[in-house]
């Protein structure tokens, strides 16, 4: 600790010696961009839409990832989370491949209409779904 003594009456500039470190943040590459469909539950009548795919791996995502959904103007973002979530990515099957299934149900596709919009697959743990004008 290095002590600065001061006359009396004299001012001393504080200075404070904590550093800033910029955060980097993950930059998003397009990887693919699909169409996806959007349609009614038969029993709730909620908008609904499930994409089935190996790019949700390749995008950063793995099963039983957590994921968080930000709504914008142009549609929704689906980001991979370290903390729980309600919402994850699950596991499934299909003729011997391992493949991602991401489910969306509900309040989430507000403003969506039924028919067919546009998915983007990002690098780092990002898909934006975009609605059709």
């Amino acid at each position: 600790m290095k002590v600065t003594y001061i006359k009396q009456g004299e001012a001393r500039p504080i200075f404070s010696t904590y550093e800033v470190q910029e955060v980097e943040q993950p930059k998003h590459e397009l990887i693919c961009e699909k169409t996806i469909s959007v349609s009614r539950n038969k029993r709730t009548n909620k908008l609904r839409c499930s994409t089935m795919s190996k790019l949700l791996f390749k995008s950063g995502f793995d099963r039983g990832q957590n994921i968080e959904f930000k709504k914008v103007e142009r549609g929704v973002i689906v980001y991979a989370v370290e903390r729980d979530s309600d919402n994850h990515i699950f596991s499934v099957v299909n003729k011997g491949r391992e493949l991602g299934n991401l489910e969306i149900q509900g309040d989430i596709l507000e403003g969506f209409t039924v028919g067919k919009h546009t998915i983007q697959y990002f690098t780092n743990g990002k898909i934006v779904i975009l609605k059709e004008v």
